[in-house]
């Protein structure tokens, strides 16, 4: 090694740096340090501070950059085996797919890294599922999650006046006002070069697909808020470990349907309890 230069020290990922490491990824991720595909400058300072003050390992920018590029992959993976599961079981306790042996062994020969979801859960999920959210979408042959391929053109409705220039009106029509739709020619005039009207439709529909997208999370936030209260109700009071739990459990669709299945207050409340002290003692 040559004289005065300090080598870097090698990242060792083991599961509690790795936890340590998702958990501040979803701060940063909430807070809105993640505009694209990764976090933002800010996002990797804060990241790479506020990691060497818990763990006391100090890892450069570069190196938590390569354990976000890894986990990812690793996730995608973990949600292509849950889709290809549609209609199959699932524990929601021990978080793996409850299916039958062939259907393991005909997955696993497709991939042989399904093999490591068959026994055991995917590890810091729920900071996952955070972390990589809504970052499905590359370009316009990407694919956007619940929106179905197709190659016809989306009408979402246009008020402005943009293309006012490009639609030749009949003197017929300006002269009888209102016409029917077959006398207007929509032809784009060759004298006017505007944007790629693709880019501007892309662009419209992921506007669209935003604010659809808002109000999903605002009506998920809602269950949420109610399924707290219910939990309140039942006897988790706030600052308790069956509350704290809740709070962990109920950011998952089907953890909440399993809540809602308990009738009485007694079966609710003992049932956060038992996955508290299952979460506590892995």
């Amino acid at each position: 090694m040559e004289k005065g230069k300090v080598k870097t020290p090698k990242a060792v990922w083991d599961a509690y740096a790795t936890k340590i490491f998702c958990q501040i990824c979803k701060e940063e991720t909430l807070a809105g340090n993640r505009p694209g595909t990764t976090l933002s400058s800010i996002g990797y300072k804060n990241l790479e501070e506020k990691f060497f003050a818990i763990t006391k390992r100090h890892y450069p920018h570069g190196k938590l950059k390569n354990k976000w590029d890894t986990l990812k992959p690793q996730y995608n993976l973990w949600l292509d085996l849950k889709r290809a599961a549609t209609g199959l079981g699932f524990d929601v306790t021990k978080g793996i797919i409850t299916a039958s042996d062939e259907w393991w062994e005909d997955k696993i020969a497709q991939n042989k890294k399904y093999a490591a979801f068959r026994e055991a859960p995917m590890d810091n999920l729920d900071e996952l599922e955070v972390m990589f959210q809504n970052i499905n979408v590359t370009g316009l042959s990407s694919i956007i999650p619940g929106v179905q391929k197709t190659t016809a053109p989306i009408d979402v409705g246009d008020d402005s006046n943009e293309n006012e220039e490009n639609i030749h009106i009949s003197h017929d029509a300006k002269k009888e006002g209102k016409r029917k739709a077959r006398d207007v020619d929509h032809t784009f005039s060759p004298k006017k070069k505007g944007r790629n009207p693709m880019v501007k439709q892309v662009s419209r529909l992921i506007d669209v697909l935003a604010t659809s997208k808002s109000k999903h999370e605002q009506k998920v936030e809602d269950d949420i808020i109610e399924l707290m209260d219910q939990a309140v109700n039942a006897g988790a009071s706030e600052g308790s470990d069956e509350h704290f739990m809740a709070t962990q459990l109920f950011v998952k669709r089907e953890n909440r349907a399993v809540f809602r299945s308990i009738k009485t207050n007694e079966g609710k409340v003992a049932w956060l309890k038992r996955m508290y002290e299952e979460r506590k003692n892995k």
